[in-house]
């Protein structure tokens, strides 16, 4: 064995013990390191090809991926990551077919299948999703990612006990983990079980403070067991640190309304983006902001035009609005 094949692998090991520690750097200069020795070494371009990915440089992520499946045609892996990140990218079609030929040339990996479900639920194939969640569960079973997979999956088809049990299989193989908890919170929620719900979120959030999902679900559940000040001050926690979340904003502007509070609801959904404030959501609850603080003749206008939509969703509570006037 050379000198350099020698220390090629080194250089491999190295980044990916770095890569595991999320030391991003550390692990493309090993495994550029290793690319300058052997420039033809399969491996070293899929692990830097998925680092990139992981750091959103498609462009180049997709060079050492198309790399390493020349040198290697059936690496799995690298058809898996290639996947990714052709979905990613919007090339959802060639994206998808590297996915499952991955799941082909590998179907013990439960990896391949992880990624394919995961990028089938991104694109609303739930039945496929869960499928491929089921596959990845089979082959590594104590892998509790793998069970939140899975619970995902049901749980956007609404068998909501089903993905209770999933993530509670989850959080038995590992009680820290915070994906899990946020989910079966999210879960509990649904499922109208809002102390679970409570409790759930707040563990995921003891263990992740940035989750904004969890944090938005958590307000929603206050906001449904009456705690209204507790859920506004959870909305405005969360605009402070995603002010762009506008369906959070929506909803603290509706919160507003209903504690008598149409100048701060206003100033929420002024805020709002151009697409969202065009809503009919977002319209009516103006409405009645304006209605709230005085102003009912532009009130009533904007509510006349919602009512007069037969398929709005607002449409009916509108004609109510009007009719208690």
């Amino acid at each position: 064995m050379s000198t350099d094949h020698t220390h090629v692998k080194d250089l491999l090991r190295r980044g990916l013990e770095y890569h595991l520690q999320g030391r991003l750097a550390e692990a493309a200069q090993a495994y550029r390191a290793a690319l300058e020795l052997d420039a033809d070494n399969a491996s070293a371009h899929n692990n830097l090809g998925f680092l990139l990915a992981q750091q959103q440089a498609w462009d180049e992520a997709r060079v050492h991926l198309r790399a390493a499946l020349r040198l290697k045609p059936d690496m799995a892996m690298a058809h898996s990551n290639l996947g990714q990140v052709l979905v990613a990218t919007g090339e959802v079609a060639d994206g998808k077919h590297h996915l499952e030929q991955a799941t082909r040339l590998d179907p013990e990996n439960p990896t391949v299948w992880d990624n394919l479900a995961r990028i089938r639920l991104l694109g609303g194939d739930l039945q496929g999703g869960e499928y491929a969640a089921m596959r990845a569960v089979r082959l590594q079973q104590d892998d509790p990612a793998l069970h939140v997979r899975l619970g995902t999956s049901v749980a956007l088809q609404r068998r909501t006990d089903e993905a209770v049990e999933h993530f509670r299989r989850a959080l038995g193989l590992d009680p820290n983990h915070a994906e899990a908890w946020a989910q079966l919170g999210i879960a509990c929620f649904l499922h109208n079980d809002l102390g679970s719900a409570c409790d759930a979120l707040g563990r995921a959030l003891a263990l992740r403070p940035d989750d904004a999902n969890a944090e938005r679900h958590l307000a929603l559940a206050r906001l449904a067991l009456g705690e209204t000040d507790a859920a506004i001050a959870g909305f405005e926690h969360l605009l402070e640190r995603h002010p762009e979340d506008g369906q959070t904003r929506l909803d603290l502007a509706a919160v507003l309304l209903s504690r008598h509070r149409p100048d701060d609801a206003l100033a929420q959904l002024d805020a709002l983006p151009e697409a969202l404030r065009r809503s009919e959501k977002a319209v009516f609850h103006r409405a009645v902001a304006l209605r709230a603080r005085g102003d009912c003749a532009s009130g009533d206008e904007i509510l006349r035009s919602v009512a007069d939509n037969p398929t709005g969703e607002y449409a009916e509570r509108a004609k109510a609005v009007l009719g208690a006037h």
